[in-house]
């Protein structure tokens, strides 16, 4: 069931470089009076334009599967989609960067809140991921599938304000990152 106050409940939000397009896909578990989604672009995160619109489903407690294809440009660095109601209400889902060339982890936001984003756009397999605080101790773990997402979200509302090391541990290879808990 739709949760009470959340029009939409994500089950997946990912997307995939082409060559010469960005093929973006999400599933809903639920949604509440979706009328339609809102693609949109920017090259900075702060000026956003809209690239397509997608008819929602209403009320549904089935999954929905989207899919859309964006061209490549410059200003397409980050997209966010906006989800919005019959009555007009909207909410906003992102922004999440877009990485097609890069090989490297990307953290952000970083310095964090409550969640922040672990993008691996080049690792095809399932890795672990820990965060420890400046002790050594481990205080958060998951495992996470990159073949499926590319990105994962790291939730850091149990966490101190600090700064913590996160691992990424994959059969080939770790990678460490450094993220700051506000």
């Amino acid at each position: 069931n739709p949760v009470a106050g959340l029009p939409v409940n994500f089950n997946v939000f990912e997307y995939t470089c082409q060559s010469k397009t960005i093929e973006m896909n999400w599933e809903t578990i639920s949604e509440l009076n979706c009328d339609r989604y809102e693609v949109e672009f920017s090259r900075d995160a702060l000026d956003y334009h809209q690239a397509i619109t997608v008819n929602g489903n209403g009320t549904s407690t089935n999954p929905s599967n989207y899919r859309v294809s964006l061209a490549k440009t410059p200003d397409l660095n980050y997209i966010r989609l906006r989800q919005i109601d019959f009555n007009g209400e909207s909410v906003y889902y992102g922004p999440f960067s877009v990485l097609c060339e890069s090989t490297d982890i990307v953290i952000y936001p970083n310095p964090a809140r409550n969640e922040t984003y672990l993008v691996c756009p080049s690792s095809k397999q399932e890795a672990t991921l820990e965060i420890y605080d400046n002790n050594g101790s481990l205080v958060y773990k998951a495992l996470h599938d990159f073949k499926k997402s590319a990105m994962a979200t790291l939730d850091l509302s149990e966490l101190k304000a600090g700064v913590y090391t996160v691992k990424v541990i994959s059969p080939d290879e770790t990678s460490v990152q450094l993220i700051v808990k506000e």
